[in-house]
């Protein structure tokens, strides 16, 4: 845009009055500086049934792993020493629950 058509914009602005606020406009000021001096609310916690869950979740799944570990363990755990080994043990479960 040219300088000469920006100065004539300006000046049209400068010469009309400058709008009426609207009823109540300076009351709805005031409360908003007065809400803004006070001071906040704390926010209210989020936290959900689920969050202590979550927290405990990893520590609950290294307990699942060490739990069946030791069952292994104690079980034998594929000792050919111990009377077989978790392979046969495997084959004969297959065969037991699709076969019959």
């Amino acid at each position: 845009m040219k300088k000469s058509r920006l100065d004539q914009l300006f000046a049209a602005a400068r010469r009309e009055a400058a709008p009426e606020p609207r009823p109540g406009f300076d009351g709805r000021v005031a409360a908003a500086i007065t809400r803004m001096d006070a001071p906040a609310r704390p926010a209210r916690s989020s936290a959900t049934w689920l969050d202590p869950l979550a927290g405990w979740l990893p520590r609950l799944a290294v307990a699942t792993v060490v739990v069946v570990g030791i069952c292994f363990a104690a079980d034998g755990g594929g000792d050919p020493a111990a009377g077989g080994d978790l392979g046969e043990g495997a084959e004969e479960l297959v065969t037991q629950w699709f076969f019959e």
